[in-house]
């Protein structure tokens, strides 16, 4: 919000591979990319290949929901389109 910038997130939930694009009215490119770190038990379990979370300049998202298991009980993880803010719960 603070560079009035959109920025998507693209993750592989089989390879836990992901990128991290801005765009602003200057320009866009990628501002990360690597592999997300995950303990040996933990997988991320989607019907979707590829999982995509857009935040939006004004605090709004666009965001896939996400399973994750684990040692620990499963959680589904969210992202409130209204404010951007990410939350896990118990499934």
């Amino acid at each position: 919000m603070d560079y009035n910038a959109t920025v998507t997130l693209r993750l592989d939930p089989k390879t836990h591979k992901y990128q991290v694009d801005t765009a602003t009215v200057i320009g866009k490119g990628t501002l990360a990319a690597g592999i997300l770190d995950m303990g040996t038990t933990e997988t991320l379990v989607s019907d979707q290949p590829r999982l995509v979370y857009v935040f939006r300049p004004s605090g709004a998202a666009y965001a896939d929901t996400v399973l994750v298991q684990g040692a620990e009980a499963p959680l589904v993880v969210r992202v409130d389109p209204w404010t951007g803010v990410a939350r896990a719960d118990a499934k």
